[in-house]
Order: C-alpha cells, then structure tokens, then sequence
C-alpha cells in the first residue's frame, strides 16, 4: 500500500496507535498538571490579611510614649520580665523564658570604676526607678548584640521611652554607636534642651 507522500505504508496501523497513545497521555498529563496549580487571582483573593491589626494593637499597647517614632518595626519587639539592674545603661531581664543582658542602645551613662562613681549610681538608681513594677518592651534597631553578647535594644516601661528619659533626666548621655543610630537625633535634642 502506497499513503498519499508515495510511501509505502507499511505497519501504518501500530504507528497510527502509538501516535494516538502519546497523544492522549500527553493531553492528560497536562490536564493534570494545570488542575493542580492554583491561578495567581484566585490566591490573592483568598488570602486576607487584616489592614493594621498589629498598627492598631501597637496604639493601643504604646500610645502616648514620647519619642518612639524613630524606633524602627514598633510592630516587632520582645516582651521581657526584669531580674536585675546592672548599671544606668544596662539590665537583666528574662526574654522567652532565658535570662539575657540588654545594653541600652544610643545612650552612655558613667561607669562604677570612674572618677563619676556618684553619677553612675544617679543613673542607676534612675534607671530602676524607671523600671520598677513594669513589663518590658525591647525593640531592636540594626545589631542584635554588641561584643559582650547583650542584646542592644530600645526599651518601654511604665509608658515610657527608657533611653530617652535617662537622656532627659540628665543621667545618660547620647552617644552615637553606628550602625545602631535610628534614635540618634531624638536623643540629641533631649540632650540640647536641658
């Protein structure tokens, strides 16, 4: 038999079937494989994310705090317990069931083994004051450690910007600790007016 290029047309039924049989899986594989994916419009009108949940929540929790604007992500912070006062510029504290030490980030307060001695238990004295009876709120800004292994953070208590207040109270100094500067300009004019 002759097909219609001028070929013989030899075992043309088997070809025929295998052609047939490929083509048939190939179109139910792709069937398969498009029931399976999900189409981008319809995933995005599924997935609901409330507007400013946590904004709102953050308003609510920080309202009234003098001079966080420039604490970077209000919406990411730990909550920490107090154990212990370390000096004008550094605590205690329990995050997440472990005990850690936090320095206070963008503020210097005098140390113990300084000429400064009475200015450093001010600050101390301060600085337990500040916190005493409070939850804490720890936020971080660029670091999440210095070289001692404390953690470097912002902190809230009792309605109040704790680095902030040292600075205003006159017990701490600003001091600029790069990269860790978001809060820098704030603690700056705190300092200017007293």
């Amino acid at each position: 038999m002759i097909n219609r290029w001028g070929h013989a047309a030899i075992n043309n039924i088997g070809w025929q079937r295998k052609r047939f049989v490929s083509a048939a899986l190939f179109i139910l594989a792709g069937l398969a494989l498009s029931a399976c994916q999900v189409p981008s419009r319809v995933a995005e009108t599924e997935v609901s994310v409330p507007a400013a949940t946590a904004t709102e929540e953050e308003q609510g929790l920080f309202a009234g705090v003098d001079g966080i604007a420039c604490i970077p992500n209000l919406d990411r912070y730990e909550v920490a317990t107090l154990i212990d006062v370390v000096d004008g510029d550094s605590i205690k504290v329990i995050v997440d069931g472990q005990p850690t030490q936090v320095r206070y980030i963008g503020v210097n307060t005098p140390e113990y083994d300084s000429p400064q001695r009475e200015q450093a238990i001010e600050a101390t004295t301060a600085n337990r004051g500040l916190l005493s009876g409070s939850t804490l709120y720890l936020f971080k800004d660029i670091s999440n450690t210095d070289k001692y292994d404390r953690l470097l953070r912002y902190v809230i208590a009792n309605g109040k910007f704790i680095n902030l207040e040292l600075v205003r109270l006159g017990h701490a100094e600003s001091k600029w600790y790069r990269p860790d500067i978001s809060c820098q300009p704030v603690f700056d004019s705190a300092a200017a007016a007293q």
